[in-house]
């Protein structure tokens, strides 16, 4: 089978985060069940967004944004491709929101009536301002209406989903799936000196300044942790760090090592004692699973939806992500019996639905499904 995916954006900085990461592991893992995947994607032109594959193929197109906000990253060429390659593939799978990419992608493919799948990672949920509301009628209500399958998160995302248009159906109930790093022990030696790591958009709801507080009762409090780092791009809150930092002399002890590129920002994650996700409203925590999968444990606020696949534990440890204390002892506690919290993160992810390999079984059931469902 000849599926493309289509994606709006990749970056060198990763900024566009988990539905790349999602979408990147999904193409990958495919290809070791006979599917053949093709990832049309935006791109920012930075060569190190682009990941060689030996089971799938990366078509990046140069994208411009209006505005700050990824609704507004255009890619023409991508949906010039979507047309002139629509008869080169059994399916068609598009990793929607509102923007200027995927949706006109989603349209083409509606109007040329060819079998398209869409999954929308969290980001379409009933809006009441009225540019939302109208994109949702116009548009997003007819895609979603006439695709072959819509992969949602969870039964939360669904609901929201049938919301807009989908149809019950079509609905299938779809987690991501991440691949399992089995010789993570190789990374122990340089966690000798306890580095606790922050990995995300620096966006209010993403709260950053509740993990700089933490490292602020850290090293008030003498904890055994020798730095608390922050990467990711801006999104609103960086010169909020940057002041804060500024006004505890936390320069030598709290940094802020900006964004980087996705192949950095797992190196270093592995190379982390712990890993923080105090993230408001989290709909999944791609982020997190990744750190699990590569034995780091994590430290996540109680509301994610990453809890909905994985009981905390161990090495996953829940905490109210506005406390500073909380994580701060939470921090502590993951820094005790590092190696065996290791094994049991690998493990638990390892065990779960969430492994990659078993998520992409289920997703190639819905492709057939859906190939098979009806003619052209």
């Amino acid at each position: 089978m000849r599926v493309r995916h289509i994606l709006a954006f990749l970056s060198g900085n990763g900024a566009y985060g988990g539905p790349a990461t999602v979408a990147r592991t999904l193409c990958e893992s495919l290809g070791g069940l006979g599917v053949r995947a093709t990832l049309l994607s935006g791109w920012d032109g930075d060569k190190r967004a682009i990941t060689d594959s030996d089971t799938y193929v990366t078509d990046a197109r140069n994208s411009f944004r209006l505005g700050s906000s990824f609704a507004g990253v255009a890619t023409p060429s991508l949906i010039w491709a979507t047309i002139c390659g629509r008869n080169s593939f059994d399916l068609h799978h598009v990793h929607l929101a509102r923007d200027l990419t995927t949706m006109p992608a989603a349209i083409a493919l509606m109007l040329m009536r060819k079998r398209y799948v869409i999954q929308p990672h969290g980001m379409l949920v009933p809006d009441p301002r009225w540019t939302h509301r109208i994109i949702d009628l116009l548009f997003t209500r007819k895609v979603l209406l006439n695709s072959r399958a819509v992969l949602a998160l969870n039964q939360d995302e669904a609901r929201n989903l049938e919301r807009l248009g989908a149809r019950h159906s079509t609905l299938h109930t779809v987690p991501n799936g991440i691949g399992v790093d089995v010789d993570f022990n190789k990374n122990t030696n340089s966690r000798k000196m306890p580095e606790a790591l922050f990995v995300g958009r620096l966006h209010p709801r993403k709260r950053v300044l509740s993990f700089a507080r933490s490292a602020l009762l850290s090293r008030d409090s003498g904890d055994p942790i020798s730095r608390f780092t922050v990467i990711g791009p801006d999104e609103g809150d960086l010169s909020q760090l940057k002041k804060f930092i500024s006004q505890n002399e936390l320069q030598e002890y709290l940094i802020y090592d900006g964004a980087l590129p996705t192949n950095e920002v797992h190196e270093r994650m592995s190379n982390a004692s712990v890993l923080v996700l105090p993230t408001q409203f989290e709909q999944f925590g791609m982020v997190a699973l990744e750190a699990l999968a590569r034995g780091v444990p994590v430290v996540i606020d109680r509301n994610a939806g990453l809890l909905r696949y994985l009981a905390p534990s161990n090495s996953l440890i829940a905490v109210d992500g506005t406390s500073a204390a909380e994580i701060r002892e939470a921090i502590l506690e993951c820094l005790v019996q590092r190696e065996s919290k290791g094994v049991e993160a690998v493990t638990l992810v390892k065990n779960s639905r969430l492994n990659a390999t078993t998520v992409a079984a289920d997703v190639a059931e819905i492709y057939s499904s859906a190939v098979d469902s009806a003619t052209d």
